[in-house]
């Protein structure tokens, strides 16, 4: 489990960020932490969204830009690419 008091992660969490704590909370934020504190883009205000509806909400309010990658489309929101094609 990750002891909030032992790291400086958590101070850089959205202010409206919720923890529930959890064998969920204690795998994914290890391994994917870094999306919720990334600047310059939507963030959600949760781990993991409860459902359909919300994560379709979140979609929409973040929005998205698609470009071709090799072979692949990939969708972004709109900063995320921008920074992708900077040079």
């Amino acid at each position: 489990m990750i002891e909030p008091q032992k790291s400086t992660f958590f101070e850089h969490l959205p202010p409206n960020f919720s923890l529930q704590g959890g064998i969920l909370e204690d795998r994914l934020l290890p391994e994917y932490g870094a999306m919720f504190v990334a600047k310059g883009v939507a963030l959600p205000e949760r781990l993991a969204f409860t459902g359909h509806p919300e994560v379709e909400r979140f979609q929409e309010a973040a929005g998205s830009q698609a470009a071709i990658l090799g072979n692949h489309t990939i969708e972004l929101q709109p900063a995320a690419m921008n920074l992708c094609w900077r040079r």
